[in-house]
C-alpha cells in the first residue's frame, strides 16, 4: 500500500500563532481521515528541561 507524506513547517516570531495554526491544520487533516501529528517546539524541548 502506497501513501504520500508531507511536512508543513511553520516559522515566525514568538507569539505569532504558529502553534495555533499548526493545531488548526492538524485538526482539519484529522477530520479528513488523514494520519497526522503536530510536533511543536515544546514537544521537542521538554525532555531537555528535566
Amino acid at each position: 500500500m502506497w501513501h504520500h507524506s508531507a511536512i508543513l513547517w511553520f516559522t515566525g516570531l514568538s507569539g505569532a500563532g504558529k502553534s495555533t495554526l499548526a493545531n488548526a491544520v492538524n485538526s482539519a487533516l484529522f477530520k479528513q481521515g488523514l494520519a497526522c501529528y503536530a510536533l511543536g517546539g515544546d514537544n521537542i524541548r521538554w525532555p531537555a528541561s528535566l
